[in-house]
């Protein structure tokens, strides 16, 4: 029986798994060499926590392969023909894979994001999203996040190079590049307190 959740969406498999409020007594079995000694380096509780339970969910996906980095922090794992995705916040860490290169995030609801608002989120998406909404501005930070990861974390600034709009009752992301904007199709869904959004690099 699979300790974890499976949602598929426009091709898109993602995977969430709760983190234990109780850190083991031992080194989790789950982890490879590697891993060990990246687990034990974090000094962080629940950094060690959420790396522990991300490794756990990859094991239970792709064994006891190890998890790798690109030269801009997208993750990779070798001999998968497939994109990766990670995200956690608060109690949930979440996997997901795509024969396309993907962009997900995991947002818990709260004013946080609602109080540093202005800082991106631009006058246009203010007619999209509440900027008095800890759901919206939650929401459109979440969208933002997804979009900075798919374009491989280049030097982009939230404000002005990374927009979102509504057409047709579809999100939409504009992602500055060199000969203006790129288009991606943006989806989410909320589980409890957290919104679940992601993109892949389907151009619209």
């Amino acid at each position: 029986m699979n300790n974890y959740k499976t949602i598929e969406r426009n091709g898109v498999f993602i995977y969430l798994m709760e983190i234990p409020e109780k850190e083991p007594d031992i080194k989790p079995l789950h982890l490879n060499e590697e891993e060990t000694k990246r687990y034990l380096s974090i000094k962080n509780q629940q950094k060690r926590k959420e790396f522990s339970t991300t490794r756990k969910l990859k094991f239970s996906l792709f064994g006891d392969q190890t998890i790798q980095y690109n030269e801009s922090g997208s993750p990779f794992i070798y001999n998968e023909n497939k994109f990766l995705g990670i995200s956690h916040a608060q109690n949930t860490v979440c996997i997901a894979t795509s024969s396309k290169r993907i962009g997900i995030d995991l947002e818990l609801i709260s004013d946080k994001a609602k109080r540093v608002a202005k800082k991106f989120c631009n006058p246009n998406e203010q007619k999209h999203f509440d900027i008095n909404s800890s759901f919206d501005m939650s929401l459109l930070w979440s969208f933002k996040e997804c979009l900075y990861k798919i374009s491989d974390r280049n030097e982009l600034i939230f404000l002005e190079d990374l927009t979102v709009e509504k057409i047709n009752h579809q999100y939409v992301g504009n992602v500055r590049c060199k000969n203006g904007f790129e288009k991606y199709s943006l989806h989410f869904e909320v589980h409890n307190m957290l919104i679940l959004t992601f993109t892949t690099d389907e151009i619209i």
